[in-house]
């Protein structure tokens, strides 16, 4: 506004000099004949033009420097935000520079301790294969001897020598985690047999004979075979059929060592260590209150306040030009402090460009250094982060796991590839996946936090079977991520030999084996209930059960009626010269029983069958509506199955048949609605079946009796 104030100015002040001096030069030329006033008004004009062109300069100039101001003060922001955005970046930097530093200081002490290293691992393979369970024996002790060749090979790299280790640990540690079999020629009681054996981990060893007589197990106290009872002959041969993958995985009720009691836990990290964990977790749960507490913006919050900030931002700008516009004097004075704040920014910027590119370059040059060192031992530890991570994938949720979670954190460092493994954590691996083969041979007994079906935790005595199962107050246990204990949603196996088991401290005891390391308890969760299998048929399945149902009650009603009657019945035949009223027997006697009249055979035909006919309809009542449930269960179990396909398919139509789940439950629907049609249909068709034949039962003693009543009447009346 000022700036067009100004420029409004000097637009009419020379328009009024140049009138001023058109007026005076006119009176001079009315009074002294003109020639001198032109001239001054000549002179005045170009006068007032040479000030308007000084006046327009200056303003050009003020411009300029606007300009200039302004791109100084954006200049210095921007370089300003750099800074401020590559300082987190070196402190980064600095990190990783002394990270790489401190790596390529191990790797002179871990290539001198890995050789060691394996040396001592070999020799407690060979030593745990030795005290282990006697099975695949010779495979085993042939893995351990090529080992020990390939330890005197000296063409080895020693990078293989390692993963060949690690590769032989692994697959004793699966062998605690699997079901296996084997045909083997044991020493028995009776002699010298061949036998299939099973395996069940490292937990127990079972065999049954070739001719499915003869059950036993290896009782690892005394170190030979004893016979066990002969129903468990079944699961021991469905557990070889698992093991060989001829037969689906199901729960096997097999005996096992029981527990001892008070038995110790090994620890992975020495006491201090864990003392730092626990006060680190204690910290963490004292810090996520307070973090929680104070809730996160919202979309809104945060648009807003990037919009007030741009406006604070634009004000700050526009103050500082108004004051650069006003101080005319001093324009010169600010535009060189703004030039000066920029240089400045600008050099702060170049020697934090240069320090972050020379951090990149030593960075680099670290990176290649460590490369060009490692080497071999290189390709060690990248087999270790190979076994680590697998290893950690497997185990997550195990049951050992719960019993010793501090072991995932050491396999999460391990898997880090950011990170190379310390000596003392090669040797945590090595134990860690001894630990895991000598536990997964346990059944062992500890103390740990278990989620109860409403969610809250409890320390409990958790009873683990190796890694099949475990169970704490007669509930079975299903492990989450995070290696945590829960309480099985869905207690589907026999809990009382859960409870039987957890009771006993000696001897062995049948408990439920899940081969599949509770995989079997989680989807035994997901599986519907029987109220949610009904659920499944929708309104027609709803009306199915209840025709059956109303079916159900008539044909039991029924029957019992028949068998009543029949009874009454069969004590009138006892009886057959007094009649009585409260059979359908008695009645048809007792028609003619007031009859003396002397009538034609055909009168008296009618009359006894008339008494027939009258007591046929309540022998052969509900048989009718029977026939007809039996007739539409079937029926409407199709109507359900077409109104599930139509359900199934209308879904196909709008989202597609990629996932099966969604068209699940218009197929639940249609085959429930299937399924209950026929479960009302035939056993009602069985119960009509004897409805029917028990009511011809007792019609056909009515007319046997009625026929010789109707022929003694007529052979008196002959008589007479």
């Amino acid at each position: 506004m000022k700036r067009a104030r100004s420029a409004v100015v000097a637009g009419w002040v020379p328009t009024l000099l140049s009138g001023l001096l058109l007026g005076f030069s006119a009176a001079a030329g009315a009074q002294g004949g003109g020639s001198p006033a032109v001239d001054a008004t000549v002179q005045s004009n170009h006068a007032a033009g040479a000030a308007q062109q000084q006046i327009n300069q200056l303003d050009d100039q003020t411009r300029a420097l606007l300009e200039r101001y302004r791109a100084a003060l954006w200049q210095t922001q921007q370089l300003n935000v750099y800074v401020q955005q590559i300082g987190p970046l070196l402190a980064t930097q600095d990190a990783d520079r002394a990270a790489l530093q401190q790596q390529l200081q191990q790797f002179g002490s871990s290539s001198h301790d890995l050789t060691p290293l394996l040396l001592r691992m070999l020799d407690s393979l060979d030593k745990f294969v030795a005290l282990d369970l006697p099975f695949l024996q010779q495979e085993r002790r042939e893995r351990v001897a090529a080992l020990k060749r390939l330890m005197t090979d000296a063409g080895t790299p020693q990078a293989e020598k390692y993963r060949r280790m690690l590769e032989a640990y692994k697959i004793e540690a699966d062998y605690g985690r699997s079901l296996g079999a084997e045909r083997m020629q044991l020493q028995l009681e009776g002699g010298t047999k061949v036998v299939d054996v099973l395996h069940l981990g490292r937990v127990a060893l079972y065999y049954l004979s070739l001719d499915g007589r003869e059950a036993g197990c290896w009782d690892p106290g005394a170190k030979q075979w004893r016979t066990i009872q002969g129903r468990f002959r079944r699961p021991i041969r469905e557990g070889l059929k698992i093991a060989h993958e001829t037969a689906a995985p199901e729960v096997l009720e097999l005996p096992v060592p029981a527990a001892a009691s008070g038995q110790p836990q090994a620890a992975l990290a020495p006491a201090w260590r864990l003392a730092l964990r626990g006060v680190g977790a204690s910290l963490l749960d004292a810090l996520l209150p307070a973090a929680q507490a104070a809730p996160a913006p919202g979309v809104d919050e945060l648009l807003k306040q990037i919009r007030d900030s741009a406006q604070q931002n634009a004000r700050i700008d526009q103050e500082r030009e108004q004051r650069f516009l006003r101080n005319r004097n001093d324009q010169q004075v600010q535009l060189a402090q703004a030039e000066g704040e920029e240089h400045a920014a600008q050099a702060k910027s170049d020697a934090i460009r240069g320090r972050y590119e020379a951090n990149q370059k030593a960075m680099a040059d670290l990176k290649n250094q460590l490369q060009t060192q490692s080497g071999e031992l290189g390709q060690s530890y990248a087999a270790v982060r190979e076994a680590a991570t697998q290893f950690r994938n497997e185990i997550a949720e195990s049951y050992v796991s719960a019993q010793f979670p501090e072991r995932l954190k050491l396999l999460d460092t391990l898997a880090d590839p950011n990170t190379l493994p310390s000596p003392k954590q090669l040797e945590d691996f090595w134990f860690t996946l001894q630990q895991e083969m000598t536990e997964n041979g346990k059944v062992a007994r500890f103390q740990a936090e278990v989620i109860g079906k409403d969610g809250q935790p409890a320390q409990m005595q958790v009873t683990r079977v190796g890694p099949f199962i475990a169970f704490a107050g007669g509930r079975y246990l299903v492990v989450q991520p995070g290696a945590r204990l829960q309480v099985a949603e869905r207690q589907n196996f026999d809990t009382g030999l859960a409870g039987s088991f957890e009771s006993a401290t000696s001897g062995w005891a049948p408990v439920p084996i899940d081969p599949t390391f509770g995989t079997l308890l989680k989807l035994a969760a997901e599986r519907p209930s029987l109220f949610e299998r009904i659920n499944q048929g929708g309104i027609v399945g709803y009306i199915i059960i209840l025709v059956g149902c109303i079916g159900a009650a008539l044909a039991l009603f029924q029957l019992a009626y028949l068998f009543a009657v029949g009874g009454k019945i069969s004590r009138q035949l006892q009886n057959i010269n007094a009649p009585s009223t409260d059979n359908p027997l008695g009645r048809v006697l007792s028609c003619l029983k007031d009859d003396t009249a002397t009538h034609d055979p055909e009168v008296l035909e009618t009359r006894i069958s008339e008494a027939v006919l009258r007591e046929t309809p309540k022998l052969e009542r509900f048989q009718p509506f029977l026939r007809m449930v039996v007739a539409a269960g079937p029926l409407l179990g199709l109507l359900g199955t077409v109104t599930g396909m139509i359900i199934t398919f209308q879904v196909i139509t709008e989202i597609g048949a990629g996932d099966p789940k969604v068209m699940a439950g218009g197929i639940s629907q249609a085959m429930i609605s299937t399924v209950l049609g026929l479960i009302i249909a035939i056993p009602i068709l069985f119960i009509n079946s004897v409805l029917a034949a028990r009511s011809r039962i007792l019609v056909q003693i009515l007319d046997e009796q009625s026929a010789g009543m109707l022929a003694a009447r007529l052979e008196q009346q002959h008589v007479r």
